[in-house]
């Protein structure tokens, strides 16, 4: 149990530089720790991984998050260009398909010569 007062929370993680705690549940912890297994510079027993579900972690700032990502809040923020919203629909038709709606050079016959 959390030993600070009021928490119903199993485990919780105590931030080093204030007395914050953030509680931590199952999907923490497996992130957390495939995190830690696949290099210690990316999490470890006092850092928490660089991963969504730890936003709201007391202390947490935008330049900690990776770059990539601080690219895509700002896109994502920012007003659409142009007034379409409508979604865009790419397809591709194979040659083949449109060879059907070609008349293929047939040379008439004699009996469809005209005069």
């Amino acid at each position: 149990m959390c030993s600070k007062v009021g928490c119903s929370s199993d485990h919780c993680f105590v931030h080093l530089e204030c007395s914050d705690h953030f509680p931590l549940g199952h999907k923490h912890f497996a992130v957390w720790t495939a995190a830690w297994n696949k290099d210690d510079s990316l999490a470890n027993l006092e850092t928490p991984p660089n991963h969504h579900k730890f936003n709201m972690i007391p202390g947490r700032q935008l330049n900690e998050l990776s770059l990539l990502l601080q690219h895509r809040l700002a896109n994502h923020n920012q007003p659409t260009a142009g007034n379409s919203t409508a979604p865009v629909f790419n397809f591709n038709i194979p040659p083949e398909l449109l060879n059907m709606f070609h008349p293929t050079n047939v040379q008439p016959t004699e009996e469809c010569a005209p005069p």
